[in-house]
């Protein structure tokens, strides 16, 4: 009959002891390399918590049933520190942690009240420029977006929109180029357009000081149909 020792041996304790600690220390580092994922029935993802294995972010993330982030504390590429954001449903940054000093707020976006002048433009003879909608606002970000509906009469009426600051007369463009003049079809149904960023410069805009913006539509040759420009939103923007 075999017999075995009563107790663990020296050895064998010490051994289980080391085991014990590497154990410890791999959880004391940080959550292991691996996240967890809800979905909701449409594959949106519903919540998200850990490291992503590919890009090394850490941290936690709720959205909408809708779609989109509603709320995300994140560790950009695993380094630290996380930054505490909050979405609007357009997934615009509304409120979170300065991401570059250690305290306080980083700037918002902030969607200012906007004036709707005669946004139907009536039947015209000629091609000119018409005041669809504007904003007059502080500025608080480097940049603005803004959000429009569109559409025609007759389906197949081509607009030229115009967006200024009209007390510089300043044709508001993105970074990268000149104004932003696009040209577009507009549809018999009303059609969403979110402008790029379109940059105050600072020499010019400092913070704080005061805005005019102007959205403005022309049509790109005479006829007798009309067209509609509904401007939903202007609003401010970090991005440049």
């Amino acid at each position: 009959m075999a017999t075995s020792e009563p107790y663990p041996t020296q050895a064998n304790l010490a051994n289980r002891l080391a085991a014990l600690e590497s154990r410890i220390e791999k959880l004391e580092r940080g959550a292991p390399k691996n996240q967890v994922v809800f979905y909701n029935s449409g594959g949106d993802v519903l919540m998200r918590a850990g490291t992503d294995p590919d890009t090394e972010e850490r941290g936690f993330s709720i959205g909408r049933d809708s779609g989109g982030k509603a709320l995300e504390v994140n560790s950009p590429g695993g380094g630290a520190p996380q930054s505490v954001k909050m979405y609007d449903r357009r997934g615009n940054v509304i409120v979170g942690d300065s991401e570059t000093y250690e305290d306080g707020l980083r700037r918002p976006s902030i969607s200012h009240n906007v004036r709707k002048i005669g946004s139907t433009a009536p039947a015209q003879t000629t091609t000119v420029y018409t005041t669809v909608g504007e904003a007059y606002f502080r500025k608080s970000n480097p940049s603005i977006e803004v959000v429009l509906n569109y559409f025609s009469s007759d389906g197949a009426t081509s607009i030229r929109l115009r967006f200024r600051e009209i007390t510089t007369f300043l044709n508001l463009g993105t970074q990268a180029g000149g104004p932003y003049n696009p040209t577009i079809l507009c549809p018999a149904v009303s059609t969403e357009l979110v402008t790029p960023p379109l940059v105050l410069p600072s020499s010019q805009f400092p913070i704080g000081g005061a805005i005019h913006v102007i959205v403005e539509a022309e049509k790109t040759v005479a006829s007798a149909s009309t067209f509609t420009v509904d401007v939903l939103a202007i609003r401010g923007s970090d991005e440049i």
